[in-house]
């Protein structure tokens, strides 16, 4: 199942950081869009 949720924030960067942290997950970012980051985990 997939899920998507937005959250605003100062610092999107540190925010998927903490939360690929506590989600035992991982972090990419997208090639052709530099501010797009994406968080993911395999559970």
């Amino acid at each position: 199942m997939i899920h998507h949720i937005s959250i605003a924030a100062n610092n999107p960067l540190h925010v998927a950081q903490v939360l690929a942290e506590i989600l035992k997950g991982k972090l990419c970012r997208f090639q052709n869009i530099p501010a797009a980051i994406l968080r993911y985990s395999l559970t």
